[in-house]
């Protein structure tokens, strides 16, 4: 990988890391594609770390993919079909934190570049599945509920009821490892199987 490539990717990351710390409390560099994308800049620096990188794209490739089309979609036509990225068109919000929000769009094509030479760690699975539930219980500890990070309380802004507050953050990790992880394992496997030469 080029120096400069990490270089630039590093600034990047601590310009992001700089603005959303003086915009947002500190819980939300809890959500889980903030996580991905701080793990990966570690990723980048320890020699191309591809088991890092591989826990990064389960962890951030399909959410990342489902922000880019409420996101794209709400640009051509003023509709969010997922109602996740409505904050991108608030002009409350300083313009260059939206700015910087558009690292949901480059981080998943960086790290399939970044792996399509490496090859894909199939022992990401089931860390990245304990990173998950552990993040979420760490959400739902440090977090307020209000900010609704990672959605440990319910989903889409809403609190849930059909459990108690406690257990509901192992469900809702158990349904991202599912629903997320488990589905990018599984095409990463494919699509990136031969090129770590095993």
């Amino acid at each position: 990988m080029p120096l400069a490539f990490k270089w630039l990717f590093w600034f990047f990351v601590l310009a992001w890391a700089i603005i959303y710390a003086n915009y947002y409390p500190l819980a939300n560099f809890l959500w889980t594609c903030n996580v991905g994308l701080i793990l990966a800049a570690f990723g980048v620096v320890l020699v191309d770390n591809r088991f890092i990188l591989s826990v990064c794209l389960i962890l951030v490739a399909l959410p990342d993919l489902l922000w880019t089309i409420d996101v794209t979609t709400a640009w051509l036509t003023g509709e969010h079909p997922l109602g996740g990225t409505a904050y991108m068109f608030d002009v409350k919000i300083p313009w260059l934190v939206r700015l910087f929000s558009l690292e949901h769009l480059l981080l998943t094509p960086i790290l399939i570049t970044l792996l399509w030479h490496q090859g894909y760690d199939r022992r990401a699975l089931p860390v990245t599945a304990v990173l998950v539930l552990a993040l979420y219980y760490l959400t739902y500890w440090l977090a307020d509920s209000e900010t609704q990070v990672n959605w440990v309380w319910g989903l889409f802004g809403r609190q849930q009821t059909m459990m108690p507050k406690t257990i509901y953050p192992l469900f809702a990790a158990s349904v991202y490892s599912i629903v997320f992880l488990l589905p990018t394992h599984w095409l990463a496997c494919w699509l990136l199987k031969d090129r770590a030469g095993h």
